[in-house]
């Protein structure tokens, strides 16, 4: 048992390479990591979700800005316990840390975002041009799988569009 969980080939990373592959050899497995996307984005635009994001960014913004301002009144200075020599350090400068925080936050996300919707596009399209455009007559099960893609198509159409929670 233990032998076969090192042996089998388990893919969890979802690289170019492994779903290039898979829309030639697994189109099923593309299609059910579509639909987990699809499900992901729906998941990130639940109201309950979002408001979440928006707390925990405003939370950790407030935090950094506090810092921010508290550290240009501390003023440190040490004694060399040995020589008795005191040392002086300057008083933190302030950064703008909330501005900082802001800006990279709405990075990530439109990083985020961009990559969701590229995924999508490629690996939907793909299986769209390699197993329903393609073929002229189609068997049953090809005409179920490109049935599910449609349906696949027609709810990534209609989702939401990502907006930033906050």
């Amino acid at each position: 048992m233990i032998h076969q969980l090192f042996t089998d080939k388990i893919e969890y990373v979802w690289t170019a390479a492994t779903m290039d592959k898979q829309v030639n050899t697994n189109r099923d497995k593309v299609l059910e990591r579509m639909r987990l996307l699809i499900g992901a984005g729906k998941y990130l635009q639940a109201q309950k979700i979002r408001d979440i994001f928006k707390a925990q960014k405003e939370r950790m913004g407030a935090i950094l800005d506090q810092l921010d301002t508290d550290m240009q009144t501390h003023v440190r200075e040490k004694v060399d316990p040995v020589t008795g020599t005191k040392t002086s350090y300057t008083a933190w400068t302030k950064q703008d840390l909330l501005t900082e925080w802001n800006t990279y936050m709405d990075t990530k996300w439109s990083d985020a975002t961009a990559k969701y919707a590229k995924v999508l596009n490629k690996y939907v399209n793909d299986l769209d041009d390699k197993h329903c455009q393609s073929r002229n007559k189609k068997s049953a099960a090809d005409q179920k799988f490109c049935d599910r893609l449609r349906k696949l198509q027609t709810e990534y159409a209609s989702a939401k569009v990502f907006t930033k929670p906050w």
